[in-house]
């Protein structure tokens, strides 16, 4: 009994570590990046290139704008966080690109 129950503990704990790919949007829900982090990148737009589809939108983390955040997919389903591709200047109230 007591293997059985260090069993299904060590399942699920890998189960939550470890999300699933996904294969259906369920729309109402946090979509979570390939990390299992909610994906954050509002009044984005995808850009499709070489096979890869990548998703820019602005990071409102914590209610603040910290920039543009990209993310990539080859499937539409599932992103991974790559990083910022742009950062605020320095007392801007939102990202700008630098000329």
């Amino acid at each position: 009994m007591k293997k059985l129950f260090l069993f299904i503990v060590a399942l699920w704990t890998w189960h939550t570590h470890c999300p699933a790919q996904l294969t259906q949007f369920h729309p109402g829900e946090v979509w979570n990046d390939t990390e299992n982090a909610p994906i954050n990148a509002h009044g984005g737009c995808v850009v499709f290139h070489n096979g890869t589809y990548y998703w820019f939108g602005e990071d409102r983390t914590k209610f603040e704008s910290n920039g543009v955040s990209c993310y990539s997919s080859t499937d539409l389903y599932n992103w991974k966080r790559i990083g910022l591709a742009l950062k605020p200047l320095s007392g801007a109230s939102r990202p700008l690109p630098r000329y």
